[in-house]
């Protein structure tokens, strides 16, 4: 009976967003997104990876094309005589300051970042974590890591390769990893899950279950807690992720050191040259959020930015635009995504309706939900495993340094 009830919801969420979507989504984006799913199935039954494909070039199955034509038509037309404007901090909330009301205030019904400074500056996390426990307690885990092969002072998400410690895996270990932050090497551990897949010690250090009731949201209560997954950032001096986006919200821990966020509004998306990722997950661009040259879009439109340092939170909605820069020696961070209920009270689709409307009717999506299941496994095991699987794959495809 219960089964049946969730194929129903499941029936009559497809039928709410395909009316959403006639109602709020202009003829242009339905044109594309029947354009995005023929070059879709093309693409997919005829590309073949070349050996100088590398993985910005391994895009060509994520519709590069048509997301450009639709979306990003006019951009310097539209820009060139707007002046350039000063970028905003991120909204902070203090933890004295943190009843459901202000939250949902401050983040109009988490639609909108915010930070609380040293919300888990008592956690074990933040108390036990640096590169010298890392190597102690989970060096033996291999994991992949990506080394910046470009002149640029980051590593981005579209130009990045895996970096080789190990020929027949492509994986480090997480004791290489430290071992190459110390030595000053651009290496980059980038929203893995493994680590918390394997080790339920790390997994019961980040201290989920004490947010219940520092958040006072239900996001955390018990019966909720399955619906996260956990993935770590560890990096050295520079590195970073270009800007991106994704479905989920994240509950950012900032665990050591510093990290510079920039933050986009969804709603600016028309000019910024991106696309959406196969399975609509998520959408990246070649933009650099933090350049400041007079050609860079970004300085003439509204934007956050923050400094973020060890012990302090930071909620990141769905769809927002973001980009972070590590500003220290070596930053450890964790995001912890809420795996969205539809029906929840999370509003992962109303802050890019068109972006969902992708994800949700990508085939590619369905396939993987489909063979990936297990009612006995969590959200961390399932989705984590997913999306370090397919890392890892799109990168062994391509030269790994």
């Amino acid at each position: 009976m219960k089964v049946n009830n969730i194929y129903k919801k499941k029936l009559i969420l497809v039928i709410a967003i395909i009316i959403l979507s006639l109602l709020f989504i202009n003829l242009t984006n339905l044109l594309y997104y029947i354009a995005y799913t023929i070059d879709y199935l093309i693409n997919r039954s005829t590309y073949h990876f070349k050996e100088e494909a590398q993985y910005k070039d391994n895009r060509l199955i994520q519709n590069d094309y048509f997301l450009t034509t639709f979306m990003n038509n006019n951009r310097n037309n539209r820009l060139d005589k707007l002046p350039r404007i000063e970028s905003q901090p991120i909204p902070e909330l203090s933890i004295q300051e943190l009843t459901k009301e202000n939250v949902e205030k401050v983040s109009k019904c988490f639609t909108e970042p915010f930070i609380v400074r040293g919300l888990i500056k008592e956690f074990d996390c933040v108390k036990k974590w640096n590169l010298e426990y890392f190597e102690n307690e989970y060096g033996n885990i291999d994991v992949p890591a990506f080394s910046d092969n470009k002149t640029v002072s980051y590593s981005r998400n579209t130009s990045t390769r895996l970096k080789k410690c190990d020929k027949d895996t492509n994986l480090c270990s997480i004791r290489e990893i430290c071992d190459g932050i110390k030595k000053g090497e651009p290496v980059y551990v980038n929203n893995i899950s493994k680590l918390f897949t394997v080790s339920k010690q790390a997994e019961n250090e980040l201290n989920l279950h004490k947010m219940s009731e520092i958040m006072n949201s239900s996001f955390f209560k018990k019966e909720k807690e399955n619906k996260f997954m956990s993935q770590l950032f560890l990096g050295g001096k520079n590195t970073g992720t270009s800007l991106h986006c994704a479905s989920n919200v994240n509950f950012f821990f900032n665990i050591k050191g510093t990290k510079h966020w920039g933050f986009i509004h969804p709603k600016y998306t028309s000019i910024i040259k991106c696309q959406t990722s196969e399975k609509g997950l998520f959408a990246i661009s070649d933009d650099d959020f933090f350049s400041e040259s007079e050609n860079n879009p970004f300085l003439k439109i509204p934007r956050y930015e923050a400094l973020l340092h060890s012990g302090d939170f930071l909620f990141n909605p769905a769809w927002y635009w973001h980009a972070v820069k590590n500003k220290t020696d070596y930053t450890i961070g964790v995001a912890n995504r809420y795996i969205f209920d539809l029906f929840g009270e999370v509003p992962c689709i109303s802050n890019n309706i068109f972006f969902s409307f992708l994800q949700l009717f990508s085939p590619s999506y369905y396939l993987q939900w489909a063979s990936s299941y297990d009612k006995n496994k969590s959200t961390q095991e399932i989705y984590g495993t997913i999306v370090d699987k397919e890392i890892l794959n799109n990168l062994s495809k391509s030269n790994a340094i």
